[in-house]
C-alpha cells in the first residue's frame, strides 16, 4: 500500500512492558493456540539481518561503460531477549516446544522446572511467533504501546548465569526470518501502536 495522508507525530518509546508468545505449526502455519503472556522485566535488542546488495561495472578500456547495482535485502533479525527470572513455560516455548515441564504437585498449574530435549526430541522441534510491546509516552504519561510481531523465530535455548550478588537474567539469542506460511506469507516483522498489551499487530 503506497503512502497517503498527512505524517503523524513521532512516537516516543521507552522501557519493554511485556511478550507474547505461541508455538507455531512444524511448517510456520499459525496454531489456534492462545498467546503465552509474560510480563515480568524483558530487555529486548533487535538487530536486522542485511544481505549487502553487489556492485557490477562493465569497463571497456579506461571508459566505464555500466554500472549495475543489486539492493540490500532484509532477510532476518537477530533478537537478543533477556529475562527477569526463570520461567519453565517461556523456556519450552523458545526452545521449540520440546523437553518437558514438570510441575508442582500441589498446585498442577504452577511451573517449577524444565528440562531440556535430548538431540532425538530437538528434531521435533518447532519454531514459534512472538509479540512485544513497548510503553508510548507523551511527556511523563503512558498513552499506548508500540508492538512488535515477529512471524517466525527458530528454537533458541537459554544462556544462564549465577552469581553471589547478582540476579539470575537468563538471555536468549533468537533468529527471526520470514514466514511464507503465515496468512499469505509475513516478512520477518512489522510493528504498529495499538492501545494495551495484547492488542491485534
Amino acid at each position: 500500500m503506497p503512502y497517503v495522508g498527512e505524517a503523524c507525530d513521532c512516537q516516543v518509546l521507552f522501557g519493554a512492558d511485556s511478550i507474547y508468545v505461541k508455538a507455531l505449526n512444524a511448517d510456520g502455519s499459525p496454531t489456534v493456540e492462545d498467546f503465552y503472556e509474560f510480563d515480568c522485566p524483558v530487555t529486548v535488542a533487535m538487530a536486522g539481518e542485511v544481505k549487502d546488495g553487489e556492485k557490477f561495472e562493465l569497463e571497456c578500456g579506461d571508459a566505464l561503460k555500466n554500472v549495475i547495482q543489486t539492493a540490500d535485502q532484509l532477510i532476518g533479525a537477530t533478537i537478543g531477549l533477556t529475562i527477569g527470572c526463570k520461567n519453565a513455560e517461556l523456556e519450552f516455548i523458545l526452545g521449540g516446544s520440546v523437553g518437558s515441564v514438570t510441575y508442582d504437585l500441589t498446585s498442577p498449574t504452577c511451573a517449577i522446572g524444565y528440562c531440556v530435549p535430548t538431540l532425538a526430541e530437538q528434531a521435533a522441534a518447532v519454531p514459534f511467533e512472538m509479540k512485544v510491546y513497548e510503553k508510548e509516552y507523551e511527556q511523563s504519561n503512558i498513552v499506548g504501546y508500540c508492538g512488535w510481531h515477529f512471524y517466525m523465530i527458530l528454537p533458541s535455548y537459554v544462556s544462564d548465569n549465577a552469581n553471589q550478588k547478582e540476579y539470575n537474567t537468563p538471555e536468549f539469542e533468537l533468529s527471526a526470518v520470514e514466514n511464507t506460511q503465515y496468512n499469505g506469507g509475513k516478512g520477518v516483522y512489522c510493528w504498529k501502536i495499538v492501545a494495551a498489551p495484547g492488542d491485534a499487530i
